[in-house]
């Protein structure tokens, strides 16, 4: 049976006769694993499940639109993008209606999608009398991304397990600490210029700018801004309800697509009674799902896993290798799969072996270009990648024989590092296999 918030967000969204949720579905909310979308009945493939209307995806238009009702004013855009059922703002949210009031439509079109987004939502989860209430009482908690390392720094815990990740981990995590600092210090300084009749930092905490960054990171769906708003690839998303139950698995098992009606689903395969609904998230590695949306998968089960070596690429590497590489877009991001050793490590090994003079020559330009095999690189490349693998698997080995649950109550937390390794051990280690076999 549906607890009450549940029940409240379903009248929500069905108080528009566009809106369309298949009888077939129900939601779950379980305390271990997360809100989900389960089947009443059995589904066919290509069966029509969910249709959520534009009025109900929160995104940089919808935002604008709403915060143009609610301050009287008219900003910069076009009426092909106008939704109208926007509802007018309540009285007894004076205070906080009163705060949009004073934004310039350049100062939120200068925003990213993630600071408007995150700053809207948190604005909203004070008020009374949101529109966006049923939305917003369905939300994750900042407990649910517990195992995020985001989190662990943000909120200064887990600083021992935080040590004890995989180089390439902290990195992942320190990279999103930059961007989730910057983003919540522009919108602080922002409404510091405001008239506010309560302290910013109390109007909006880091912690819950962080619980809704975070919602925002993990149940954001693609979605492209018109070209008037001048936006970056990343700020093309959209949060839509109900649809943001549905978890990731490596295989697509939903279609989703935007048209004139609004955010749609359609099932991608057959599924049986009592089943759970998936979707994909997109390739991604456990590292990334594990910084990004708080979760892994066990080992062997993501078949798009794949590993960072990065930082023993890039120590191999002079001066002039990194900037050819750079000059190539070579530069950076050397991946490993199980099955496969990324054409980027490969041409990086090859750049590698020549020196400055050689970078000029048609052997390593033909090789990039995919004109040649780039064979008179192999034998050396392979005994390179032997090192650096072996490197990785006698590490691995190093964390398998510490007792890593001896630094916290919470076991989850060594298995967390565990299975990171593992990772990296399975991959590595086949490879070297493969290599000295």
């Amino acid at each position: 049976m549906l607890v009450d918030k549940y029940a409240q967000l379903m009248t929500w969204l069905q108080s528009s006769n566009k809106t369309f949720i298949s009888e077939k579905l129900w939601i779950v909310d379980d305390s271990s694993t997360g809100k989900s979308i389960y089947t009443v009945q059995s589904l066919k493939t290509n069966e029509h499940l969910v249709t959520i209307p534009r009025e109900f995806m929160l995104n940089f238009i919808t935002i604008l639109l709403h915060i143009e009702k609610i301050s009287n004013k008219t900003f910069d855009i076009p009426n092909e993008y106008r939704i109208a059922n926007i509802p007018s703002p309540s009285p007894e949210d004076s205070d906080y209606n009163l705060i949009y009031q004073q934004f310039k439509g350049d100062e939120l079109m200068d925003l990213s999608s993630y600071q408007l987004i995150s700053m809207f939502l948190v604005i909203e989860s004070h008020k009374k009398n949101s529109f966006w209430k049923p939305f917003i009482e369905v939300l994750a908690h900042l407990s649910d991304f517990a195992y995020a390392p985001l989190i662990w720094l943000v909120e200064n815990t887990n600083e021992i397990f935080f040590r004890k990740l995989p180089p390439p981990t902290q990195a992942h995590a320190l990279a999103q600490l930059e961007r989730f600092n910057l983003d919540y210090s522009v919108i602080i300084n922002l409404l510091s210029t405001k008239y506010i009749n309560i302290e910013v930092e109390r109007l909006i905490s880091k912690r819950e700018f962080l619980r809704m960054w975070m919602c925002c990171n993990s149940r954001c769906l693609y979605m492209e801004l018109p070209s008037f708003l001048n936006k970056s690839k990343e700020d093309n998303f959209t949060m839509v309800p109900y649809v943001d139950f549905l978890n990731h698995s490596s295989e697509d098992g939903c279609t989703v697509k935007i048209n004139s009606f609004g955010f749609q689903v359609t099932s991608g395969l057959n599924y049986p009674e009592n089943s759970q609904l998936y979707f994909k998230y997109g390739a991604h590695s456990n590292e990334f799902l594990l910084c990004e949306y708080g979760f892994m998968f066990e080992r062997g089960m993501n078949s798009w896993n794949y590993i960072d070596i990065n930082e023993q690429v890039i120590a191999l590497m002079e001066p002039h290798h990194v900037e050819f590489l750079k000059d190539q877009g070579y530069y950076n991001d050397y991946t490993i799969s199980l099955s496969d050793v990324s054409f980027r490590v490969q041409v990086a090994l090859a750049v590698i072996q020549e020196t400055a003079e050689g970078l000029s020559s048609k052997r390593i330009t033909n090789f990039i270009n995919g004109l040649t095999q780039g064979t008179s690189y192999e034998v050396k490349s392979k005994q390179m990648l032997k090192e650096i693998l072996s490197d990785i698997v006698e590490e691995c080995q190093q964390v398998f024989n510490t007792n890593l649950q001896q630094f916290s109550n919470d076991e989850k937390y060594s298995r967390i590092i565990t299975r990171l390794y593992e990772d990296r051990f399975d991959i590595a280690k086949n490879h070297l296999d493969l290599l000295e076999g």
